[in-house]
């Protein structure tokens, strides 16, 4: 069945990814302590009957639905940044590192949808000037046709 290893130390994560092949890492999940202590666990099925399905795939957006016949971790095999903000059931879940570099969330039993979306604040604040700049430089350049 399904499982997950908890690491101390990266090297650790990263030797044990090294040793396992890829086979493994379908059924046990890696994650770093220092990247779960604020959001524990579920505790290991002992079986699951489990299926998903990506609904929506878009760069920053993606919808995911599915069934999971006791409470578990969907690992989206995507790279995990801190931007990603994940909701499933509509309630804000925490996004937490998988295998290092891969993001996971906890998912209750029964039917879930799982919406993660990319959200940098600072990547929005600087869209948004984007019309500004332009009236700026559309004002400058007005103003220097009429001075010559």
């Amino acid at each position: 069945g399904p499982s997950w290893k908890v690491f101390d130390k990266k090297e650790e994560l990263l030797y044990e990814l090294r040793r396992t092949n890829a086979k493994d890492h379908l059924h046990t999940a890696l994650f770093l302590k220092s990247d779960i202590e604020s959001t524990p666990l579920p505790p290991i099925p002992s079986s699951l009957k489990w299926s998903s399905q990506i609904i929506k795939y878009k760069p920053n957006s993606i919808k995911i639905q599915g069934f999971s016949s006791k409470a578990a971790l969907l690992v989206l095999t995507d790279n995990f940044h801190r931007h990603w903000k994940a909701k499933v059931n509509g309630i804000s879940t925490p996004v937490v590192p998988a295998y290092y570099t891969l993001r996971a969330v906890e998912v209750p039993s029964g039917n879930f949808i799982v919406e993660f979306n990319y959200e940098d604040k600072k990547l929005m604040a600087a869209y948004a000037m984007i019309p500004f700049g332009i009236g700026i430089l559309l004002l400058g350049f007005f103003v220097l046709i009429k001075l010559f």
